[in-house]
């Protein structure tokens, strides 16, 4: 999953291939922008995110791209308010489910 943007994405694994971290980072003309052109910026991409995400596509290209529209959405009052340092990388812990799912259960009770 490619995704041209703002905004860089570098993902962490673990050995069984499952995504640990998101290294987030600013483009350096972003980072340049005044606080209105980054929210038009980001808005944008947040839109272009939605185009991208209705197409048709595999599922995990669709997973990916639903992540990061979640986190630019959760980045954007943030980076609007001037509190998170533009010039430094981000990381974000990702947490796994685990979960069971059963189809069908049968039996007596």
């Amino acid at each position: 999953m490619d995704i041209k943007g703002p905004i860089k994405y570098a993902m962490e694994k673990n050995p069984n291939g499952l995504v640990t971290a998101i290294h987030i980072s600013f483009t350096g003309i972003f980072r340049l922008l005044n606080t209105e052109k980054k929210k038009q910026v980001l808005e944008g991409y947040l839109a272009e995110l939605t185009r991208n995400i209705e197409a048709e596509m595999n599922d995990q290209e669709r997973q990916g791209m639903l992540l990061v529209q979640q986190l630019v959405e959760q980045l954007l009052p943030p980076i609007l308010a001037g509190e998170i340092d533009l010039d430094e990388t981000t990381v974000i812990e990702v947490e796994q489910e685990h979960s069971i799912y059963i189809k069908d259960i049968s039996g007596n009770a």
